[in-house]
């Protein structure tokens, strides 16, 4: 139970927040396979996903930001997980980015 203002209010799902414990480790990897089992069903699967990857394989960077004297910006370089964050001091060159849109330094 979590407790609120004049009330007791049942909470199952308090075990979850932590994404280190234990258990939540063991329900994410339940719910990723029963998700799994789902979608191998799907027709043209295959098809879609080979798709997706193809339209999504491309390098990708966002437009650069100032914070104090530093200028920041992601890159992705088109099937990564997660853009990676560059940073550099000073204004970003357009004239000094090589052919992938990566600042020359």
């Amino acid at each position: 139970f979590e407790p609120r203002p004049g009330k007791k209010v049942l909470d199952v799902f308090h075990e979850l927040e932590d994404p280190e414990a234990d258990i939540c480790k063991e329900f994410v990897r339940e719910q990723n396979k029963l998700t799994e089992q789902v979608l191998e069903e799907c027709p043209g699967r295959a098809d879609y996903t080979e798709l997706m990857t193809t339209l999504m394989d491309y390098p990708k960077t966002t437009a650069p930001r100032k914070k104090g004297d530093l200028v920041f910006y992601y890159h992705n370089t088109g099937l990564q997980a997660q853009s990676v964050l560059y940073s550099q001091s000073g204004a970003v060159d357009p004239k000094r980015m090589d052919e992938t849109s990566q600042v020359v330094i």
